[in-house]
């Protein structure tokens, strides 16, 4: 797999997968801007991986277009272009119908932020690019009755893969999600992460969904498009 050149932006870290995402991007070549609200955590990751490539990063929160194009914008003028989109947002929050006190966060970090985003992006993607949205697994295989908000808005970041894949199919732009399980904390790049885990494990470390996130960029894997890959090692299949 190469990604030589290719340019590609992750807005979130969420839990080291975000890290793990550029260090794979940059280790097959590409060139990655990172994004988040917090400046020392972009700094700090920017700094663990510098060696292995190009690696920039834009400070911010796109909870509204006009701020969403501007961190686009300043990731596409660092890096000069931008051939792939990753969203990769982790928030959550207790709550029930009885005290639904989490939708509006839940709908601006899954729905408005993603939506935002995408908007932004398409002025610069083409035929070829990709987008990939990384949605947290439960929502769509088991539903938690004590995270409303963030099980229905999840589950709707699903089906906006669907939506997003059929309205760019004539740009020939692939949109694809990534429904990943429990994430082990800690990144070390270059560490045997696959020891760490085995299959059907409840948890897995970043390494193994970011390694899906960066393979689905290649052109080898264009002929995947509008869907949700599940990746949990099997670990629904021991319930």
């Amino acid at each position: 797999m190469s990604l030589k050149n290719k340019k590609v932006i992750i807005a979130g870290l969420n839990k080291d997968v975000g890290p793990a995402m550029a260090y794979f991007i940059l280790k097959n070549g590409g060139e990655v801007c990172i994004n988040s609200r917090s400046e020392n955590s972009l700094i700090r990751i920017k700094a663990m991986l510098s060696d292995y490539g190009k690696i920039e990063y834009v400070t911010g929160e796109p909870s509204s277009y006009e701020k969403a194009l501007e961190i686009i914008n300043k990731c596409v003028r660092l890096l000069g272009g931008l051939d792939h989109l990753i969203i990769n947002f982790g928030s959550g929050t207790e709550d029930s119908i009885e005290d639904p006190r989490g939708l509006n966060e839940m709908i601006e970090t899954y729905l408005y932020n993603p939506i935002y985003l995408v908007r932004a992006a398409l002025q610069h993607l083409k035929s070829g690019s990709s987008i990939i949205f990384l949605i947290p697994i439960f929502s769509i295989e088991k539903p938690s009755p004590d995270r409303l908000s963030h099980s229905i808005t999840t589950a709707s970041l699903s089906k906006l893969v669907e939506v997003l894949a059929q309205e760019l199919l004539y740009r020939e732009i692939r949109v694809v999600g990534i429904a990943y399980g429990d994430i082990d904390p800690g990144f070390v790049p270059g560490r045997n992460w696959k020891s760490l885990r085995k299959l059907g494990s409840p948890s897995a470390p970043p390494e193994d969904y970011a390694s899906i996130a960066t393979t689905l960029l290649s052109e080898d894997l264009e002929w995947i498009n509008g869907t949700v890959i599940i990746a949990d090692g099997g670990f629904r299949l021991r319930r």
